[in-house]
């Protein structure tokens, strides 16, 4: 095969390569919520676990601590902001176990949204909300581990 022709079909399976990739990246965008970060945050502000679940899942966000702390941080804010810090924790509760995301990972997103709240100058209601949102992620981890946390209120 001469150094041009190699070249070639180089490129056409580098390009089919791409072409695939592009493709079955679209396939979970349009099998329900987009994988968008809007998405993310609104489904958790408005308290919807299993939805936000399903989409950390499939749009492959379990395993990015960053990205996950900046998202509950501004879902947080827009909770608490519309008094919905209740549902919200009970739904980043929900999102972090049923999605997949690995304790460590959650301790990872945590302290990257404590740290976003910090700079940002968090308000005393922001604190509380993250503080809810903290213990009410362990007990569900600790719960789906079989442990009964014990949580006073």
């Amino acid at each position: 095969m001469k150094r041009a022709q190699r070249r070639r079909a180089l490129g056409a399976i580098v390009t089919a390569g791409a072409l695939t990739a592009v493709v079955l990246n679209a396939v979970p965008a349009a099998a329900g919520q987009p994988c968008d970060d809007s998405n993310l945050i609104q489904l958790l502000a408005n308290g919807h676990g299993a939805k936000s679940a399903e989409l950390i899942a499939r749009c492959g966000y379990a395993n990015d601590g960053g990205r996950l702390g900046d998202l509950i941080y501004y879902a947080g804010v827009e909770a608490e902001e519309n008094d919905q810090v209740g549902p919200y924790s009970d739904a980043v509760a929900t999102a972090f176990v049923d999605g997949g995301v690995p304790v460590h990972v959650a301790q990872v997103a945590f302290a990257t949204g404590g740290l976003t709240a910090a700079r940002s100058g968090l308000t005393p209601g922001q604190a509380i909300a993250g503080g809810v949102v903290i213990a009410k992620t362990e007990a569900a981890y600790l719960a789906a581990l079989g442990k009964t946390p014990q949580l006073s209120q």
